[in-house]
């Protein structure tokens, strides 16, 4: 072997430390970077040939390739994991807001304004002749209907708020969706020029989880380093780098007109959000979206809040109706008929919307009925009448709202929603907990596979130092033979 050989093996050496150095620096300098995976140099022995003495020796080592330590499985694991995590929590941020909006502080909510009311009738039964407890119907009645609207209208604003959360996830998902379109290029470019794309593969598997976090997604590897995405029950959105867009379009309804969608009647008012996407706009893709943030947010809109406007919608019709039913058929104290209580609700659909006591009565509590007859001072059969329907099951509680559904007294349909959305609240919020767990034992087992530890890769910083320094040594060493060969010639 020439002093030649040996120099280049030193050379080779100092190369394979230089290396080593700069990617356990690069895994350091990565440690607290998100998605980042820890690399690896892995090196081979140069064998190129025997010397002048037919011996085989060797001839140093090169770099054979710079590995990413991570796990495929794992990753797709995660994506799972972030997919359910980004259904509970969407779903926990909201129906807490749609909590809060029943909330009946120090017991002054709904539920008493309805007890009231149908009590001061009670009351006026006792008295049928009384101005004053006219008055307090007029007063119970008007924080009856002032309160519910104050329910309904937050039940509707909360659903334009998850409108307006919509259309913020679709900009933010079309975001990482653009991002992996890009970086699949940037791969496809470095690959065929033979570089290593480590770090972007890295952030292109970042976006990834972030567009998992939003719906249902398979993912597979082509033979030119591209990554495609599928969308469960959609179809293809990132193609090579190409990506379809989700696009936001406006329900051009009315408030009270609903639409059926998977059997549930759901509220499509007007400029409420769908989604489509730019492969066919023609094709709204709302309701394909089940899991994930958008999944979550879409159920608890067009399912959950549509309930509960269905169900208040019922309960103010049956009140409408009912009492004004009763109401008309009586007389008033100065012998006027046919007095309608509360305005006419038209139909169930948008009664909530509606809800008003009428213009006589809120203009004069004297058109407030008791009687059934005219000319009967002690006639007390209406007002006892509208008192009994506090506890008559008259209100349907089931999903269609028809007649042979379920029956529920008002305070029972009422109370049916609170406890409703108590239930829901605590059971997502016992999956989100349980999905967090699942979630952090993933994390940490992809941590512990692929996460950087800066005391390991410290240590591989000394060992490349070494392997560096001693390689040197054997340049130096090779040098100094050189030189007494030399030497000798003179």
């Amino acid at each position: 072997m020439s002093i030649g050989s040996i120099t280049q093996i030193g050379r080779s050496g100092m190369s394979v430390g230089r290396a080593g150095i700069a990617t356990a620096g690069h895994n350091i300098a990565n440690a607290a970077t998100e998605g980042f995976s820890r690399q690896r140099v892995e090196s081979e022995a140069i064998q190129l040939g025997g010397g002048f003495d037919q011996v085989q020796y060797g001839d140093g080592a090169r770099i054979a390739r710079v590995d990413r330590i991570h796990d495929s499985y794992m990753d797709k694991q995660i994506r799972s994991s972030m997919r359910d995590m980004g259904q509970y929590e969407e779903k926990d941020i909201l129906l807490t807001q749609l909590e809060d909006v029943f909330n009946e502080l120090g017991g002054d909510g709904l539920n008493h304004r309805i007890s009231l009311f149908f009590n001061d009738f009670r009351r006026l039964s006792e008295e049928p002749q009384s101005t004053a407890v006219r008055e307090s119907v007029r007063e119970s009645a008007q924080a009856l209907v002032g309160d519910f609207r104050r329910v309904y209208d937050g039940v509707k604003e909360l659903q334009g708020h998850m409108d307006s959360r919509l259309e913020q996830h679709v900009r933010e998902l079309n975001g990482h969706l653009r991002a992996v379109a890009h970086i699949n290029d940037e791969v496809r470019k470095m690959q065929a020029g033979s570089g290593v794309p480590n770090d972007l593969i890295d952030k292109r598997d970042t976006a990834l989880k972030h567009i998992a976090s939003y719906m249902d997604i398979a993912t597979f590897e082509d033979n030119h380093g591209n990554v495609q995405v599928i969308a469960k029950n959609i179809g293809p959105i990132v193609t090579g780098g190409e990506f379809h867009a989700f696009q936001i379009a406006h329900t051009p309804g009315t408030p009270s007109e609903p639409t059926e969608d998977d059997t549930i009647m759901t509220w499509k008012g007007a400029g409420a959000v769908d989604i489509s996407t730019t492969a066919n706009v023609q094709e709204v893709v709302t309701h394909s979206l089940h899991t994930g943030k958008l999944g979550g947010l879409i159920e608890t809109r067009d399912k959950t809040a549509s309930s509960i406007i269905d169900r208040l919608d019922a309960i103010a019709f049956g009140i409408s109706q009912q009492v004004n039913a009763l109401h008309s058929s009586g007389v008033a104290p100065d012998g006027r008929s046919g007095i309608a209580f509360f305005r006419d609700p038209v139909s169930q659909f948008g009664a909530g919307e509606r809800f008003a006591l009428s213009d006589l009565v809120a203009d004069d509590a004297g058109a407030i009925v008791s009687a059934f007859e005219a000319n009967a001072p002690g006639d007390n059969r209406i007002a006892l009448a509208i008192a009994d329907l506090q506890l008559e099951k008259t209100v349907a509680s089931g999903p269609s709202m028809d007649a042979a559904a379920y029956m529920q007294s008002f305070d029972d349909a009422y109370n049916g929603i609170v406890s409703g959305i108590g239930m829901l609240v605590a059971r997502n919020r016992d999956s989100l907990h349980q999905q967090k767990d699942i979630s952090t034992a993933l994390e940490k087992v992809r941590e512990e596979l692929s996460g950087v530890s800066v005391d390991e890769e410290t240590t591989t910083l000394l060992q490349f130092q070494h392997i560096f320094d001693a390689s040197a040594k054997v340049i130096q060493i090779a040098d100094e033979l050189l030189k007494t060969i030399l030497s000798l010639t003179r």
